[in-house]
């Protein structure tokens, strides 16, 4: 027997009337509609018996679900930063499944829970069982990508990033577009494996309509309160538009705005419509009588409006965005949501010409539809059922320079954790916050995390292993200095610490003398003295590599040194993208890795930027990283031979050059790779998916820990 329990809180929290609450009640009542077919015997929704439930919501989920077995338990409210609440919730629903399981020994659980991220609402998954599959739908990630923009605050991040912990113990992953299945995969590195679009539909309104008081004609813009909604340039845009044509037009805005809000966006623009939260009758009607729609945000998961437009056959002025050319490359008229000459020019050309390709929207509303959705739902979990006995986890420590700066260690350590958590317990030190943030560091809300200190004391019998990423730069610096005296297994990205020993001494981790030291018995065994390796190498049991190249120099140097150490070359972790083919929208032909660090203010447009270029031009040395993340975009790597090999590359995944080379030349060659781009790109992309990835790191990473016990089973040390 199999049953399916949703965990039904998001009913009973802000978004029941927004996208993830309409999508929700779409998905489930397809899905309770299908339940036959889709092999579930029963589904069961819990509310939580501490909230009110007699909101209109409540009232359309007992009319629409009906085939939903309700149950309420005792679940407390969110309350930030409380883990009582948490754990109270956990217990509960950890005690009601227990029961469940205990009276049918046959019996399988899939728990469902579809809104993870949501505020207001504390909804954990419950804890690892050999008859519990585990599944969330996440609709975006966009706090996380947009943090420069949504995380300012110690609440609002508190609220949002302590919900990464439960997040990364799902055993599936669905989502509501491709975009938003590759974002899990490119900013948290869940393993492509477990993440399923099942896309969406349009949103069933009333068949019957009821008048909205607005004069024609009209223009619909459903949006929200958000910044990345992009309200102020749509409505600059929109007034410039209106203008041409004797401010004729109105402008429909939907959705809630508080009252200060719409004061700002009336005084923009004098033909706006606000309309607040309306019923599904007046929203048909908005659809039917609307001239087009205007979607104009900077990212979305979906856009169920578009769905919606193009379900009443109105024209679509929208976004150039990833997500938007998911539904259709051609239909709709896009715009550069950052130019308000682009919005005017779109909305002229929707208005000047209402005709819509039937053809092609015929087409998206076969493919997005509720009932083909409740199909993927199902076929994602039925092939993802976890079915093991939970495997006990590796107690493991974790040292890593910062991760939100440009430290490639500490990047690595970030994105090492959705994946390393399921086979390790583990707690993080790291080092000093040296820059702006690159990325948000959401260690420090889901897992132990300290900060390198001196005098802050290391107990090395707690742990089974000991773990340290290095990249030879600034931010190594603590990592390294406690590496001089703790074994474990060194993560070299770089093998060059010359800049970490010196930032060591300029921050009084170490006398200068501490560093002549290793100055000096580089030069007594004739080895290359600024690469300081003599002490790391006395001290560690295994350092990973990633290239055979720095394989040979760290032997070379242990055999000067008479030390026997293991040392083993791995693939740079790399997370492909899980939806590689919908990356194919190339605006430039190429970009320099010099100039994608001049981009790297946050990851977000870092990745935008390697999306739209074709070619990448590796003008600058120990940049691998930069190829293999943008090889899972299709770009192509322009490089020197010595590079290609290090990156075990063949010469028709990447275009190799001399060492020395001429811009003007570059350009010249990569306009004659053109015509074989596109093949290039798709060997590119293929190569990606065959490379390590963070699943497999982590696997990797156990058995070293694994192996290194059996030979040493009192590995643990003493205190440090």
């Amino acid at each position: 027997m199999r049953v399916l329990i949703v965990d039904l809180q998001v009913f009973q929290s802000l978004a029941w009337d927004r996208g993830i609450g309409k999508f929700t009640l779409e998905l489930l009542n397809s899905v309770i509609l299908g339940m036959p077919e889709n092999g579930w015997d029963e589904i069961q929704g819990i509310f939580s018996s501490q909230v009110d439930n007699t909101s209109a919501m409540a009232e359309v989920v007992r009319r629409k679900l009906r085939g939903l077995h309700i149950i309420k338990l005792d679940l407390l409210p969110d309350e930030i930063g409380n883990h009582k609440v948490i754990n109270h919730n956990l217990r509960v629903i950890d005690e009601y499944l227990r029961k469940t399981l205990d009276a049918d020994v046959n019996l399988f659980i899939d728990y469902f829970v579809p809104s993870p991220m949501q505020g207001y609402i504390c909804a954990p998954l419950p804890t690892d069982h050999m008859r519990v599959n585990k599944i969330v739908l996440v609709h975006d990630l966009i706090p996380l990508t947009f943090h420069d923009m949504y995380l300012q605050s110690d609440i609002t991040r508190q609220e949002y990033l302590s919900r990464i912990k439960d997040l990364a113990r799902a055993d599936v992953y669905v989502t509501n577009s491709r975009t938003t299945a590759n974002d899990l995969a490119t900013y948290l590195c869940v393993d492509k494996n477990r993440i399923f679009s099942i896309d969406g539909g349009p949103v069933s309104h009333s068949k019957t309509l009821k008048t909205f008081p607005v004069s024609k004609p009209f223009l619909i813009m459903p949006t929200g309160n958000d910044l990345r909604k992009n309200n102020e340039r749509a409505v600059k845009a929109f007034k410039q538009f209106n203008a041409v044509h004797d401010n004729k037009y109105k402008l429909v805005i939907t959705s809630y705005f508080k009252d200060f809000q719409i004061e700002y966006l009336n005084s923009l623009c004098d033909d706006l419509v606000f309309t607040g939260n309306i019923s599904g009758a007046e929203l048909s009607y908005l659809y039917t009588e609307a001239e087009a729609l205007l979607f104009p945000s900077e990212y979305e998961g979906l856009g169920l409006p578009i769905l919606e437009a193009v379900e009443y056959g109105k024209r679509v002025a929208c976004s150039d965005i990833v997500v938007f050319r998911e539904i259709s490359a051609t239909s709709f008229t896009y715009f550069n949501p950052y130019s308000i000459r682009e919005i005017v020019n779109a909305l002229e050309t929707v208005t000047n010409n209402p005709t819509v390709n039937k053809k092609d929207y015929k087409r998206i509303l076969s493919e997005y539809s509720w009932s083909k959705t409740a199909d993927k739902f199902a076929e994602a979990i039925s092939h993802n059922s976890r079915m093991l006995d939970p495997k006990r986890l590796l107690k493991v420590a974790l040292f890593s320079p910062d991760s939100t700066g440009s430290s490639l260690a500490g990047k690595s350590a970030l994105n090492n954790y959705v994946e390393m958590s399921r086979l390790h317990d583990l707690d993080y030190y790291t080092g000093q916050v040296l820059s702006d943030e690159q990325r948000i560091n959401f260690l420090p809300y889901i897992v132990p995390t300290k900060e390198i200190k001196t005098g802050m004391g290391f107990n090395r019998k707690l742990y089974e292993g000991v773990i340290f990423q290095l990249d030879g730069t600034d931010a190594s610096a603590e990592v390294l200095f406690v590496a001089l005296s703790v074994p474990g297994i060194v993560v070299m990205h770089n093998i060059n610490l010359s800049k970490s020993w010196e930032t060591m001494v300029s921050k009084k981790l170490i006398d200068k003398s501490r560093l002549d030291i290793e100055r000096v018995i580089a030069n007594k065994i004739n080895a290359p003295a600024n690469l300081y390796l003599a002490t790391l190498l006395m001290t560690q049991e295994v350092i990973i590599v990633f290239s055979k190249h720095s394989k040979k120099i760290i032997n070379d140097y242990a055999d000067k040194l008479n030390r026997s150490i293991e040392v083993m070359v791995m693939p740079i972790p790399v997370a492909p993208l899980v939806y590689d083919n919908i990356m194919t929208n190339k605006s430039m032909l190429y970009s320099t890795v010099s100039n994608l660090h001049q981009a790297m203010n946050t990851d977000f447009k870092y990745n935008q930027l390697l999306s739209r270029i074709k070619f990448l031009l590796v003008d600058m040395k120990n940049n691998s990283h930069i190829v293999l993340e943008a090889m899972r975009y299709g770009v192509v790597p322009v490089l020197c031979h010595q590079e290609m090999k290090n990156l075990n590359l063949r010469i028709d995944e990447c275009v190799v050059i001399k060492d020395q080379f001429d811009i003007k030349q570059i350009e010249a060659l990569l306009e004659d790779k053109i015509d074989t781009y596109q093949e290039m790109s798709l060997k590119a992309r293929d190569y990606i998916s065959k490379h390590y990835n963070y699943k497999d790191y982590a696997k990797e990473m156990k058995g070293i820990i694994t192996a290194s016990l059996a030979k040493s089973p009192n590995m643990r040390g003493s205190d440090e």
